[in-house]
């Protein structure tokens, strides 16, 4: 019994202390602190991810160009350099260059790394061309930015007609944005809703640049 107390009070706790950090979060939006790099790249990261699971839904498809923003370690860069195949190419961007040579690593040990370009910028400083991304990714960027909507309105430029956007959230980081909120923001910049998937562990968002439907019967693992 006291055994069983005390994990209700730990929980109670960790849950306590998660919300105070994400409300703290939420008043002042940050990037993911450099220091704690290693939980980016933690095994039970990769495990609740699972980057694979993550991208079967969006259809990456081999000779896409694919822009991801905030690619922090890499952990999804290196399954979307692995899809793309060697006719694509992953433009991944992120404002700490501490990351960006983590997921430089990563891709040099996974033999990916001819397939990838690494940008240390933010949107309004990378050199993006217009209509050149056949997918944009947003991993876990949206609740670290002040005004994300800047930052999008360049991406619906960047964007490809016929183009779409993916943006997942991990509840468990402090900055994760609710679907709604998300929705709210894209919607402002230009994009469609397409639809969500959730899991315990984060949830994925696919959005169109021209308005397609959402197939209601869209099951992970499907390609859209």
């Amino acid at each position: 019994m006291s055994f069983s107390r005390s994990l209700l009070r730990l929980a109670g706790f960790a849950g306590g202390a998660l919300l105070g950090l994400r409300l703290h979060w939420f008043r002042q939006p940050r990037p993911w602190p450099r220091q704690l790099a290693s939980w980016l790249d933690s095994d039970l990261r990769r495990r609740w991810l699972n980057p694979a699971s993550l991208l079967d839904p969006i259809g990456v498809q081999p000779g896409m160009h694919v822009l991801e923003v905030g690619c922090g370690t890499g952990v999804v860069t290196e399954e979307l350099a692995r899809r793309v195949g060697e006719q694509g190419a992953v433009t991944a961007l992120d404002i700490q260059m501490a990351l960006i040579q983590r997921a430089r690593t990563r891709l040099r040990e996974a033999g990916l790394a001819d397939r990838v370009r690494f940008l240390f910028a933010d949107t309004a400083g990378a050199p993006l061309d217009p209509q050149s991304a056949d997918l944009i990714v947003l991993g876990s960027v949206l609740g670290e930015i002040p005004d994300p909507h800047p930052m999008l309105t360049t991406l619906f430029g960047v964007a490809k007609p016929g183009s779409r956007l993916a943006v997942y959230e991990e509840p468990l980081m402090p900055g994760a944005l609710p679907p709604a909120m998300a929705q709210m923001h894209l919607h402002a910049a230009g994009f469609r809703r397409g639809g969500h998937i959730r899991q315990l562990t984060h949830w994925l968002g696919v959005y169109y640049r021209d308005g397609d439907e959402w197939d209601p019967n869209l099951k992970p693992g499907a390609i859209l």
